[in-house]
C-alpha cells in the first residue's frame, strides 16, 4: 500500500516490518558502512571491492526521490497532504511514483539516492521517497 505521511512524504510498502527496517537502517552503522565502500570502490575498482559493497548494500535501505503524475486527482491530494500534516492518505490504485533523475549544468543525468534522513533536503522539491 501507498501512503502520504508526514511533510508529504510518501513511503512505499508501508509496513510495520519495512518501517522498523528503514529506521534501524537510518539510525545505526550500517548507512555509514555503504558510504565508505562506496569510496574505497571509486578509489580502486578491483573485485574484492566491488564483492564487499554489493555484500553492503544488501543490508541498506536507500530513499529514492520520485514525482506523481500530473492529475487533477493526485493534485488534490497532495494539497491535502498539505492541509493536513501527518495524517496518512491512501494512493488510488494503479497510482505509480516516477523516481527522479537530475541534471546538472553540463547536462549530466544523475539518480539521486539518499541513505540516511540527515542527506535529505528539508526543502523537498518531490513529492515522495520511496524505500529501496
Amino acid at each position: 500500500m501507498t501512503e502520504i505521511g508526514i511533510h508529504g512524504i510518501i513511503n512505499t510498502l508501508e509496513t510495520r516490518k519495512n518501517k522498523r527496517i528503514v529506521e534501524n537502517n537510518m539510525s545505526n552503522k550500517e548507512a555509514e558502512k555503504t558510504e565508505q565502500l562506496i569510496q574505497f570502490y571509486k578509489e580502486d575498482t578491483a573485485g574484492e571491492n566491488l564483492q564487499a559493497l554489493i555484500h553492503q548494500m544488501k543490508k541498506t535501505i536507500f530513499l529514492i526521490p520520485a514525482m506523481l503524475p500530473d492529475t487533477p486527482e493526485i493534485n488534490e491530494i497532495k494539497q491535502k497532504v498539505k492541509d493536513n500534516p501527518g495524517v496518512k492518505i491512501n494512493l488510488p490504485k494503479g497510482t505509480a511514483p516516477m523516481p527522479a533523475i537530475l541534471t546538472n549544468q553540463n547536462g549530466g543525468k544523475f539518480f539521486p539516492i539518499y541513505s540516511t534522513k540527515e542527506q535529505i533536503p528539508k526543502e523537498q522539491k518531490f513529492d515522495l521517497l520511496m524505500n529501496m
